[in-house]
């Protein structure tokens, strides 16, 4: 059962770290036990000295747990390019293709891990740009989650991430990020400061308070509206007259982007603008993520930074 279980995993995944030693486990039980069944001198001490012997034959060389996994994976991703007319005499065609949305789903889950487990430079014989080059040029060296890095792979293949958690009934989702640059943008005389701005749906804007001086700032994120409320108290109860609303409509509004996975946006047009009965301020955000839903766009969470004054 373990050995049929196993079986199917690999022919429909590929192997894996994790299904290399499964079924190396399986290969060494059953040996064990043919050993102790046909033997008539059964010595105890073969279990640990051939553990010792499978572990060390696993450690290294081609036929180690990284060297087939790295090549299984490889293999299988060539063959879902090659499905798609994405790849050919070892290269990755540059140009786009219409991927059915399982074998997008299928790309995206099996660059990710090829990236993530064994580093986006095993696939550089793929391609004719310097992966590395790119990746140091867009800041993702070392900064930002191998997810973000594979998402780059991505879209040198013309393909759009999917994430495993992503079906074709509920829609697709969609992140967009921005990333330092060398523009230094002005902060307007305004005197406060909110780093690490990092908001959700069903956050409770009672957690997502902040001190400003000798007041607060309470924050919460309306996902089926777009909008951000941004909430003053000076101490007494706050009321629908002490609230900004800042629309987030305006960062989806540019028709030179198609907004997936890894959408990149100039750190100017992620920038809001915040006017309250307070004061005004300024929404600087970093990270957008959100589900599409009848081709309308939901943010359900961001980070960034907020700015504001004089209060």
């Amino acid at each position: 059962m373990l050995g049929f279980a196993i079986s199917k995993r690999i022919k429909a995944y590929g192997i894996t770290e994790l299904r290399y030693f499964v079924l190396l486990l399986g290969l060494w039980l059953l040996l064990t036990a043919v050993y102790f069944l046909a033997s008539r001198k059964k010595n105890i001490l073969l279990i640990p000295l051939s553990l010792c012997l499978f572990a060390f034959f696993s450690s290294f060389g081609p036929w180690g747990v990284f060297g087939v996994s790295k090549y299984s994976q490889l293999h299988r991703l060539q063959g879902l390019l090659e499905k798609n007319g994405l790849f050919k005499e070892g290269k990755v065609v540059n140009r786009p293709a219409k991927l059915s949305f399982a074998d997008r789903k299928e790309i995206s889950s099996t660059t990710e891990y090829i990236v993530v487990t064994h580093g986006y430079e095993s696939l550089q014989p793929w391609f004719r740009e310097n992966l590395d080059s790119m990746m140091r040029r867009d800041s993702l060296m070392g900064k930002y989650e191998e997810r973000e890095r594979a998402e780059a792979v991505l879209r040198i293949m013309h393909v759009s991430y999917a994430s495993r958690y992503e079906d074709s009934v509920t829609g697709s989702g969609f992140s967009v990020y921005t990333h330092g640059d060398s523009t230094a943008l002005s902060t307007e005389g305004l005197p406060y400061l909110i780093p690490d701005l990092d908001i959700a749906i069903g956050n409770d804007a009672g957690d997502q308070r902040y001190h400003v001086g000798k007041h607060s700032v309470a924050i919460s994120l309306d996902s089926s509206l777009n909008q951000l409320h941004v909430i003053f108290s000076g101490g007494a109860q706050a009321s629908a007259k002490d609230s900004a609303v800042v629309a987030l409509l305006p960062l989806f509004q540019d028709s030179t982007k198609t907004f997936e996975y890894g959408t990149f946006m100039p750190l100017a047009k992620m920038t809001l603008p915040i006017h309250g009965p307070w004061g005004n301020g300024k929404l600087i955000i970093t990270s957008v993520n959100g589900v599409r839903r009848d081709k309308d766009l939901h943010v359900t969470d961001m980070r960034g930074y907020l700015l504001l004054g004089p209060l």
